[in-house]
């Protein structure tokens, strides 16, 4: 398994940095106390927005087969902004914590 993005519909790509951005702002968020939450709330938002996006948008309509593919698809692309913000903390903020400044 060379990149998980091969697996990853093309059309879907647009979610990926609508997911990214939506993490961001909930982390940023002052009044949002529950930051261990959010790669939960990225998921759910990914199932529902995949599940629109291919049946309205990519005109696939409301099949069960659709339904199949689209949650499949929304896990692997909650995945990747989830997992981006990981790397990111693991170079910036974890290094700096090792480095000890």
């Amino acid at each position: 398994m060379d990149n998980v993005l091969e697996f990853i519909q093309p059309e879907l790509f647009i979610l990926i940095p609508v997911l990214f951005a939506l993490g961001l702002f909930l982390k940023l968020k002052k009044d949002f106390k529950k930051e261990y939450t959010i790669p939960y709330i990225i998921l759910g938002i990914s199932i529902v927005l995949c599940q629109l996006y291919m049946s309205i948008v990519l005109e696939l309509g409301f099949a069960p087969k659709i339904f199949i593919i689209s949650f499949i698809q929304s896990v692997l692309i909650a995945a990747v902004p989830v997992f981006g913000n990981e790397l990111i903390k693991q170079a910036v903020v974890k290094k700096k914590d090792d480095i000890g400044n």
